[in-house]
């Protein structure tokens, strides 16, 4: 391959560049500068500077080669119509057969966003910019595809546009909508609205869609932002437009996209589609209670055993990849991440039945335990497992009625607060204004003990003063005429509510440092320690805060607060208007048998689903296809040979350049012209012979030059020459 269009002074061979190819797809980290460093060590030849952009050059043309081939291999195989790849990604989500049983959910994904193949943005100086200005790129336009289609274009990801998100955040709650205590809760949909750019970045990530069993849905680069909104639009939308109805999606904060969705102008779309926007098993846990038994899949009918975490999998091999995209083109950066895409395709394939047989091993596991179920279930008076249902439900229209604070109650609660306040800086006034009024020659020791008192008396009335007026302002927002004294009902039912509202607190302080706890990945051992007499110190102030209560709440134990295995369950410890402590629901063996019995559940679901997938996968007619195929793909090299040596004839006035199917030109209207360059690279190309033809061919074998061991490697590259003057 040269490694320049006219002048050849050098040339790498297709096997080196294949080679490379091939590594790189196994080893990501793998660049071209440490390639070509490795060739000069095989070769004890010294390093040269321009010999990696020379093979970066024979690489770009070498890809284009093979990407001009698969084009060719699509179309004639009828695979190249718009979308075909993503309606035809994974054969166990998408190959529906004829009487096969109806699915809830058409297809379930997971979608997330990743943000460590960033690329650094090659800018202009800023002494050419001036102070403030923006980074503007230096980098030559390169209108290069990546000849796939993975991901989605800059432009449809930007219809999105800033002040479109803006409006959907703002606007207000559906009359249809439950309400959802992590919408505000979960910021990576908001927070990030005003993009501050991420300075060197271009692109600071990828967000993609996954299916169930690993194969790649659609792509989209994160461009000089976070994770925004946008994106997770824009990969439905263009789900919904290429794939349909019934579709479920998993994703780390898929409650708050949820609303986003439903606000947003895809909302009716969405809701017309049967869409379900779901929250993953494994970042469900850090959800509130509510959240998780409207959105968790352990919980929602039809999701089988899919965890929906496929992306955090996908995202830890993806990583090796960061290192040679850093710095690369955007050309390059894109195709490498395409080809990356591809290649685990090919591996997910490669290990699907062997993921459907696992699946099925551990649904058969799962089911094994249900004798257990049942005998449990009768020791407790539990006759039926609808029993289960209605237990999710009661215990969500718990945390549906807790006792949250409502906006007057919290003005009422401030206006206490600022009354007691006031009660003390009254009183810490008068005690500095006898002090004053009490200095004599003899208690005074230095004039600056006086300016001190002074100053003293000066500072808490002016506090008090502030104090005064926010007082005035609040009695005038709740209309209270006469001001509330200690003895006062309003007081004293005031002063009950602001015990729940330290309580509450106490409480969700206890939760954040427990969730602190579990999710702390670094320095392990010495964060859990500090940590740990945190939870100690906010334990005691929960303690102090429940015991506040006429009955006092019962106190929690250490043990209690670090053994949760949910965090939601701190929900049921918020102050509500119904004792819960005797419903079933709320008691461990209850939420134990309650999560036991929809895991059951689930299983036979999976059972279900792989019975369906199963028989979608059977390569039995492919198997079949590609013996038929072999059987007439044999003698292709010999007809290559013989017919190139019919075009090198003296006299030879016909043509050897590939044609189109009658049919085919009927249906475009129009008739290919034969391309002059291409037929003379036929013409003087070199016949290429495979070894199991030379007993076939014993009259030609005097003719052939080639190794046996470079023959199929030269018959194959042949055709691409080919392939690449069309």
């Amino acid at each position: 391959m040269p490694v320049a269009a006219l002048f050849h002074t050098y040339a790498i061979t297709i096997q080196t560049l294949e080679l490379f190819r091939v590594t790189q797809l196994r080893c990501p980290q793998l660049s071209i500068e440490a390639f070509v460093k490795s060739l000069n060590d095989m070769h004890l030849a010294p390093p040269r500077s321009t010999l990696a952009e020379q093979f970066s050059i024979a690489y770009d043309v070498y890809e284009d080669l093979l990407l001009a081939v698969d084009k060719r291999i699509q179309k004639a195989l009828l695979c190249d119509k718009v979308n075909h790849r993503i309606k035809h990604a994974c054969p166990c989500c998408m190959y529906e057969l004829e009487g096969e049983a109806e699915l809830m959910y058409h297809l379930l994904f997971c979608m997330d966003g990743n943000n460590s193949l960033k690329r650094v943005l090659c800018t202009v100086h800023k002494s050419d910019l001036g102070d403030g200005a923006p980074p503007e790129s230096s980098e030559r336009t390169d209108t290069r595809g990546d000849g796939l289609d993975y991901f989605l274009s800059r432009e449809r990801v930007d219809t999105w546009t800033k002040e479109l998100l803006e409006s959907i955040m703002k606007a207000p709650q559906l009359p249809s909508e439950e309400p959802n205590l992590c919408e505000e809760r979960w910021e990576n949909m908001k927070n990030q609205l005003t993009t501050r750019m991420w300075g060197i970045f271009d692109e600071t990530g990828i967000f993609l869609a996954l299916c169930p069993h690993g194969f790649v849905l659609v792509a989209a680069d994160m461009v000089r932002s976070g994770e925004l909104a946008k994106y997770p639009l824009a990969i439905v939308e263009y789900l919904f437009k290429t794939l349909g109805g019934g579709l479920a999606g998993g994703y780390d904060i898929g409650c708050k996209f949820g609303t986003t969705l439903n606000r947003s102008p895809l909302g009716p779309l969405a809701k017309e589609l049967n869409y379900v926007s779901l929250v993953g098993s494994f970042h469900g846990h850090a959800h509130n209670r509510l959240c998780q038994t409207a959105n968790l899949t352990t919980y929602r009918e039809g999701v089988s055993l899919e965890d929906l975490e496929g992306c955090e999998r996908f995202f830890s091999r993806m990583n090796a990849v960061a290192g040679v995209t850093r710095y690369a083109s955007k050309v390059h950066r894109r195709c490498l991440i395409g080809q990356v895409f591809r290649r685990k395709d090919v591996d997910t394939y490669e290990q699907l039945s062997k993921f459907l047989a696992n699946n099925y091993e551990q649904a058969l596991d799962i089911l094994a335990g249900e004798r257990t179920l049942k005998a449990t279930m009768m020791s407790k008076g539990i006759a039926d497992e609808d029993v289960f249902k209605t237990w999710l439900q009661e215990e969500r229209t718990h945390l549906l009625n807790l006792k949250w604070e409502l906006p007057e109650e919290s003005l009422q609660m401030e206006y206490l607060q600022k009354l007691e306040l006031m009660t003390q800086l009254v009183a810490q006034l008068t005690r500095a204004r006898e002090r004053f009024q009490n200095l004599t020659p003899e208690t005074m020791r230095t004039r600056d003990d006086t300016r001190a008192i002074e100053t003293a008396q000066r500072h808490t009335g002016e506090k008090l003063d502030h104090v005064i007026s926010d007082v005035h302002i609040l009695e005038e927002h709740l209309g209270i005429e006469l001001r509330w004294t200690p003895e006062s009902e309003q007081w004293i039912a005031t002063a009950e509510l602001l015990k729940g509202r330290k309580y509450r607190r106490a409480l969700d302080m206890l939760k954040s440092l427990v969730i602190a706890r579990l999710f702390e990945l670094t320095k392990m051992n010495q964060s859990q320690t500090a940590c740990s007499h945190a939870i100690g110190t906010a334990l005691d102030k929960y303690n102090a805060a429940a015991a506040a209560f006429k009955p006092p709440k019962p106190p929690l134990l250490w043990n209690q607060v670090v053994e949760y295995a949910f965090l939601a369950d701190f929900d049921l410890l918020r102050e509500s208007r119904m004792d819960i402590r005797e419903k079933p629901w709320a008691s461990p063996w209850g939420r134990l048998l309650m999560d036991q019995s929809f895991k059951i559940a689930h299983a036979k679901e999976e059972i279900s689903h792989l019975n369906i997938e199963i028989r979608r996968l059977d390569p039995r007619l492919a198997f079949h296809i590609d013996v038929y195929r072999q059987s007439r793909a044999r003698f292709n090299a010999r007809h290559l040979k013989r017919l190139t040596d019919v075009s090198e004839m003296v006299g030879f006035t016909g043509t050897i350049v590939p044609g189109v199917h009658l049919k085919e030109a009927r249906t475009e209207h129009s008739e290919r012209e034969p391309d002059a360059e291409m037929e003379e690279v036929i013409n003087k190309a070199d016949a290429p012979v495979t070894p199991e033809d030379d007993d076939d061919i014993a009259d030609d074998a005097d003719e052939l030059s080639a190794d046996d061991d470079e023959v199929d490697f030269a018959a194959q590259f042949e055709l691409l020459q080919i392939v690449s003057d069309e």
